[in-house]
């Protein structure tokens, strides 16, 4: 009951400001494995804000009604996604196709009075070729630390 208190109160806010910052952390930081923990981290987030945002929805009487039925579901998405992200780390190249052909698919989903078309296919595989990359980026050996004085590889060299 607290951590829902938590999830409905300012805590969200705070939560996609986190979020953002871990998406720029993605983007900006040089070190692979320091990228590959803000995206993990951005991912674990995500959902549970949306939950936060989502749990008195029509949708989700189900879990308030039935929350072992709700569990085994999510365990059972959890499987999906763990096997999607295994198969798209051995075949990273197939992550664009996958994301073009479930474009088109929208799960609807009633928040704040209005009705949102969640493109919850195209998530799925976003999250699952994010985890792939994550276990790579992590498996990988660790780079040699630059030497002292060297320029971080993001900038140009002077004059180029």
């Amino acid at each position: 009951m607290i951590a829902f208190a938590a999830l409905t109160g300012p805590l969200p806010k705070a939560g996609v400001i986190v979020v953002a910052v871990l998406a720029a952390l993605v983007l900006l930081t040089p070190d692979r494995r320091a990228r590959a923990l803000a995206m993990l981290a951005a991912l674990v987030l995500a959902p549970v804000l949306l939950l936060a945002e989502i749990w008195r929805s029509p949708q989700l009487g189900v879990v308030h009604r039935h929350p072992l039925v709700a569990a085994v579901g999510a365990l059972v998405a959890i499987a999906v996604l763990v096997a999607a992200a295994g198969m798209l780390s051995r075949r990273p190249g197939l992550v664009a196709p996958l994301a073009v052909l479930t474009l088109p698919f929208r799960v609807p989903i009633q928040s704040g009075g209005t009705t949102a078309n969640l493109l919850v296919p195209l998530y799925l595989v976003i999250a699952a070729g994010a985890l792939g990359w994550i276990y790579r980026a992590l498996r990988a050996p660790r780079p040699d630390p630059p030497a002292p004085g060297a320029r971080p590889r993001w900038l140009p060299a002077a004059g180029g």
